[in-house]
């Protein structure tokens, strides 16, 4: 068993500077083993300087705001600008770099997809979706020169219709990139269960079958025509660890890290973090080092160092052995193009990895295809390391470094288990190996955290705002490089984030976010009530909740009352919060006979349609009490029209009375399931 490696004490620096330097409360420094990071912020709180210091060398990184506060410029520490033009509402339309646009004439449909763009090289992209917003067509094209063109097809399953899984993708783009057609069919959980594709002289007909057991570990892939990878695998159901990968036993340390497959061995840190590649032998063959978010700033592989600056999540640059050798340009949250030894090579992809690549002036330079799982299918030409999905595949190991864990497409599963916990609402999560709830063709993970879209639809990225990695959260600047990592807040977890739409993403930028919105996480016994409460507020269209509160009041005709509930609500729409009122200023409509105090369980309807609608000021008017066991019920009318009906089933003391008072009523989201 592997021993881990000891990681680096991190300190953590706030308001440093006068009050020039508009730092008060903010994360101004964060030192650790490989370096340091420094922020400069404006009078807004945005960042305008981020230096990354690597070994010695900074590396600096500038942003302009515009008066939304979108990013409107970023700079490179090679000085290059990458700037971003907005329409009246806030939409990216163009990016351009050095006088040269990347990106022009964006058209958005009416739910803000982007439709058509053109690239600087003259390459247009052509997208279309039905009248579902899936995914129907896209297309890259040089004036009647076509470089990609896929359609996409949703047929009936024997599941039930239209569940938003691409059942086949047909190659348009000429006759032989006709035999790179695919169809697809799932099992009843929505895992890929075969893959076949057309097939052509230049595109050998391949076919593929899946098999997985109960607790979702892809355990075999079967060649069923042609030729492609097979790769049988026995599972430990007790642990859904590798028990044989062919005839070799795998290993794995104490915390779930497969440490040795058939090919290789692998050293990780405390943090799970693979730190060192080995031979069988033992020997040596690459180093990796990360900074304090985990994310991988430096590699060694023989006599090479490269040293990774990251914006956020998204690298914007490498220098090998001191030089610069790449700088990366981004279309929302997919890569846009890349600039290597002073040569720019634009990337086309579909609907979730790259496959072509041209120069500057639209000639095709290189093309790559996957199988399913991601795994080399066929590639020449100009072929760039952002391989499936968009993660770097390190040559050395051949996994792909998905930034919080590393992907190997050959066993079609991830190294590590998830940092994030699984969900015992939805079975197959609680397997913290399965890639994408094994259905690759539909669903991404940008970051290794469990990415996936509901029902199996595939739908845009959205903002990565938080992130929690090992009990620590972390805030982001906005979709555009994924934003400076910039603060280190209270734990909490965060919902899976959704796979992209295609090519390049939507290119949705947002203003800087520090503080995101928060959800608490409910523990079992309230994740069961919030499913029945969803059936009956599904059912009736109505908000239900449920809770308890209570009421106090003393008077005769004119009085003063005080009231307090706390209420867990679902809405129609599945959305859950807890919702805290408080009420006092009372006046009551009635005769209160001395002293009187009532309380219990509570239960309410509503006729708002998220529990948002609830929080505010209301007035409230009900009637109740009693000595010993007795029942009250009020209703709440809101400024914005909505109203709350609550019936109170408990003991009191005193008397019977009613009131009116004005309420004042906190909402407080609930994390949905992952």
């Amino acid at each position: 068993m592997t021993t881990a490696a000891p990681t680096s004490t991190v300190e953590y620096f706030y308001d440093e500077g006068s009050s020039a330097a508009n730092a008060l409360g903010r994360l101004t420094r964060v030192t650790d083993g490989v370096g340091s990071e420094t922020y400069q912020y404006n009078q807004l709180g945005q960042i305008t300087q981020f230096t990354k210091n690597v070994g010695g060398t900074n590396f600096v990184i500038t942003y302009v705001y515009n008066q939304a506060g979108q990013i409107k410029t970023v700079t490179y520490p090679s000085n290059r600008q990458v700037t971003q033009d907005f329409d009246s509402i806030g939409r990216v339309t163009k990016i351009s770099s050095a006088g040269t646009d990347y990106i022009s004439g964006v058209q958005y449909n009416a739910a803000g997809a982007a439709t058509q763009f053109d690239y600087g090289n003259g390459v247009r992209a052509t997208i279309r979706y039905n009248n579902r917003l899936q995914l129907q067509s896209l297309a890259y094209a040089k004036g009647t020169t076509k470089l990609l063109e896929l359609a996409y097809g949703y047929t009936g399953h024997d599941n039930g219709g239209n569940n938003g899984q691409i059942t086949g993708i047909t190659d348009n783009t000429g006759t032989p990139e006709a035999g790179r057609s695919v169809t697809y069919t799932y099992d009843a959980w929505g895992r890929l269960r075969t893959a076949l594709t057309t097939g052509s002289t230049q595109y050998p007909q391949w076919g593929l079958s899946w098999d997985y057991d109960r607790f979702g570990n892809r355990k075999n892939q079967n060649v069923t025509a042609g030729s492609g990878g097979s790769m049988q695998m026995s599972i430990d159901q007790n642990t859904n660890r590798i028990t044989l990968i062919g005839s070799t036993s795998p290993e794995y340390d104490s915390a779930g890290n497969l440490t040795k497959d058939d090919q290789w061995q692998y050293v990780y840190d405390a943090e799970n973090r693979i730190v060192e590649v080995k031979t069988l032998a033992g020997a040596t063959i690459a180093t990796y080092s990360y900074d304090w978010r985990g994310v991988r700033i430096k590699k060694v592989t023989g006599e090479s160092t490269t040293r990774y600056v990251f914006s956020g999540l998204k690298a914007l640059a490498e220098y090998t052995n001191g030089a610069l050798t790449r700088e990366y340009i981004y279309h929302g949250d997919r890569f846009l193009g890349e600039w290597a030894s002073q040569t720019v090579h634009m990337l086309y992809g579909d609907q979730i990895s790259p496959r072509l690549s041209a120069d500057s002036i639209g000639t095709q330079k290189g093309e790559q295809g996957h199988f399913p799982f991601g795994e080399t299918w066929y590639e020449s030409g100009y072929v760039t390391k952002w391989k499936f999905t968009y993660h770097e595949r390190d040559a050395e190991s051949g996994l792909d470094y998905a930034t919080f864990r590393y992907y190997s497409s050959r066993l079609g599963r991830f190294m590590t288990p998830d940092p994030l916990a699984g969900n015992i609402f939805n079975p197959q999560r609680l397997n913290r190996y399965a890639y994408v709830l094994n259905d690759p063709v539909n669903l991404t993970d940008p970051y290794g955290l469990e990415c996936t879209g509901p029902g199996g639809i595939i739908l845009p990225c959205p903002d990565v705002t938080s992130i929690t990695v090992n009990g620590s959260t972390y805030s982001s600047l906005g979709a555009f490089f994924e934003g400076i990592i910039s603060a280190k807040l209270r734990p909490r977890n965060v919902d899976g984030v959704r796979g992209g739409t295609g090519p390049g993403g939507p290119p949705e930028i947002g203003p800087p976010r520090q503080n995101p919105q928060t959800c608490v996480e409910p523990n079992v016994l309230q994740r069961a009530v919030i499913t029945g409460l969803g059936f009956w507020a599904g059912l009736t269209g109505r908000t239900i909740g449920v809770g308890a509160g209570g009421s106090a009041g003393i008077g005769y005709v004119m009085g003063n009352a005080f009231s307090a509930s706390r209420q867990l609500v679902v809405s129609p729409n599945g959305q859950a919060a807890f919702v805290t009122t408080v009420g006092t200023n009372a006046i009551p409509l009635g005769p209160t006979h001395g002293a009187g105090a009532f309380g219990g369980l509570q239960v309410s309807v509503s006729n708002a349609q998220n529990p948002g609608q609830l929080a505010g000021v209301s007035v409230n008017g009900g009637g109740g009490g009693g000595s010993g066991a007795g029942a009250a019920v009020d209703v709440s009318f809101g400024t914005t029209g909505t109203w709350q009906a609550n019936a109170t089933l408990g003991a009191g003391a005193g008397g019977y009375g009613a009131a009116g008072t004005f309420q004042v009523s906190s909402v407080t989201s609930i994390c949905p399931p992952r």
